[in-house]
């Protein structure tokens, strides 16, 4: 995941900030449009590695291009786009199939204790379910989502990883 590795290694505007100055905007701009040409790079790469590999390949993405929509006003996002002459529809052809697995903000308790384990996590257990919301959002357009939701696997992660491997074989029809 991309802002995983961001945060790990560069000054990031998280938590942001809360009633933001102007140059406070123009980081966050800055830090989300650069996430971006650096996911879209990568994702790049690992396809022209495939390509070349003469082997049948799956590449799996831990967020997607347009998950950036969610973390951004409507506005700012277009403004990304523009600067990368990006178009929506073709960020959202990149990806054959979008699985979402639902926020464990939502029907478990598990969001705090996960939360303490990865320091990109920011939100409270409120705001991740508010930003689980605007995640699906960004991607309703998409013609190929699975939802993996936490009230059919509860607070069993392995079923939840089941599932969305259920979801992928059945989008490759295996």
């Amino acid at each position: 995941e991309m802002p995983t590795l961001l945060k790990q290694h560069c000054e990031c505007p998280f938590p942001f900030t809360p009633n933001p100055t102007l140059e406070d905007t123009m980081h966050c701009l800055t830090w989300e449009s650069n996430k971006m040409q650096l996911q879209a790079d990568m994702e790049d790469a690992l396809t022209d590695i495939a390509r070349t590999s003469g082997e049948r390949t799956v590449i799996l993405c831990d967020r997607g291009l347009p998950d950036s929509a969610a973390y951004t006003s409507e506005h700012e996002f277009q403004t990304i786009l523009e600067e990368h002459d990006w178009i929506l529809d073709k960020l959202m052809n990149r990806y054959s199939l979008v699985v979402h697995l639902e926020s464990a903000a939502i029907d478990t308790s598990l969001y705090a204790q996960l939360a303490e384990n990865n320091p990109a996590r920011h939100e409270s257990e409120e705001e991740a379910r508010a930003q689980d919301l605007r995640t699906q959002q960004a991607w309703a357009t998409h013609p190929n989502v699975a939802m993996i939701r936490n009230m059919l696997c509860g607070e069993d992660f392995e079923l939840k990883k089941q599932l969305t491997v259920n979801a992928v074989f059945e989008h490759l029809g295996l």
